[in-house]
């Protein structure tokens, strides 16, 4: 809003009894600012799980203020990705009307560190949000979510199928199973 006008009445100042004896006690050129919507992420990294085998454990949670989520539980509609890793889909869950997590369920196809991306795009439309819109809202629109694949590590893992092992009867230091 603008043009607000401020005007200090007589008595409103102490060491004088009239405003009219004060320099800009009226003032025509003031503005309201409202504060709009806003998302906060409590990360920008989705990050493939400890298994290395292109499932992603991280799960972002985006908090809203100055407005509310379209939904309180369950599934939040109108949120979208793009340049999403092939293989993996983003699922918006709303969990209080004011809080929603976002994962990327699936198993992505690549997931070696060389297929990290920078730019998974996110997007809430109006359709995430009661009484406010996306393009009032910060942060309804983000391009820099980023998601970190892991490389093997190298190391080989063995199953064994029994908890005991028992020394070879040669008394070696050999075991059988």
């Amino acid at each position: 809003v603008a043009n607000v006008t401020v005007v200090f009445v007589d008595g409103a100042f102490v060491n004088t009894t009239l405003a009219s004896n004060v320099t800009n006690y009226s003032d025509a050129a003031g503005v309201v600012d409202y504060i709009g919507a806003a998302l906060s992420y409590s990360a920008t990294t989705f990050t493939e799980g400890v298994a290395n085998n292109g499932t992603v454990s991280t799960v972002l949670t985006v908090t809203m203020t100055g407005g509310t989520f379209s939904a309180s539980s369950g599934a939040l509609a109108g949120v979208t990705s793009s340049n999403t890793p092939a293989g993996l889909t983003l699922v918006a869950t709303a969990t209080s009307s004011t809080t929603a997590t976002l994962a990327l369920t699936g198993t992505a196809t690549a997931h070696l560190t060389a297929n990290d991306l920078a730019t998974l795009n996110i997007a809430f439309a109006d359709a995430a949000f009661t009484g406010v819109t996306a393009a009032n809202t910060t942060n309804a629109t983000r391009n820099d979510i980023f998601v970190a694949f892991a490389d093997p590590t190298g190391s080989l893992f063995i199953n064994y199928n029994t908890g005991t092992f028992t020394e070879a009867a040669a008394n070696t230091g050999g075991i059988t199973m």
